[in-house]
């Protein structure tokens, strides 16, 4: 697919950018199943921003929290095509998980936490704070997922968690 990092470089400002679907150079699994006109659903998945029009749907991997976008979305200056369709943004809001949403429930079958600890400001440089991130979008994406197979019965759903990623890097 020749995206060989995680990021790739503005070459007249050497500003990391984030990968985008429309730096791949060869056709994703979700593509040839909508070619073979079956059924999609894929979230989360890693440079699926731009969504891409498909036969079903893609939540992309700019909806939550991306390592080069500390504010999530509201951090990425653009915003547009986060899903496809893009009507489908809409139904998933109330689905979407921030950091600052998660409670001691969601934290402590992972970490105990005082509540100085639980509203600590997102950083990036706090563990625990990457680990509400991941758990956040780990959360959503699953919500997402679950919605989408519920609602759609995709021939194919793919869906990205990347909390077991993020937290064997963090605390492995």
């Amino acid at each position: 697919h020749r995206i060989g990092h995680f990021v790739a470089v503005n070459e007249k400002t050497g500003e990391q950018l984030p990968v985008t679907s429309q730096m791949r150079q060869v056709k994703a699994l979700w593509n040839m199943f909508s070619a073979a006109q079956r059924r999609v659903a894929v979230v989360g998945w890693w440079a699926t921003w731009p969504a891409e029009a498909v036969n079903g749907a893609i939540v992309s991997d700019h909806t939550c929290y991306h390592f080069l976008f500390t504010e999530g979305q509201q951090g990425a200056t653009d915003t547009t095509a986060l899903t496809y369709p893009e009507d489908l943004q809409q139904r998933i809001d109330g689905l979407i998980r921030r950091p600052a949403d998660l409670t001691r429930a969601d934290l402590e079958p992972f970490v105990h936490v005082g509540d100085d600890e639980l509203g600590r400001a997102f950083s990036f440089d706090d563990d625990l704070a990457h680990f509400k991130w991941a758990l956040a979008t780990a959360q959503t994406y699953t919500a997402i997922g679950d919605y989408l197979w519920r609602e759609e019965r995709p021939d194919l759903l793919m869906v990205y968690v990347e909390a077991p990623d993020s937290t064997s890097h963090l605390f492995g």
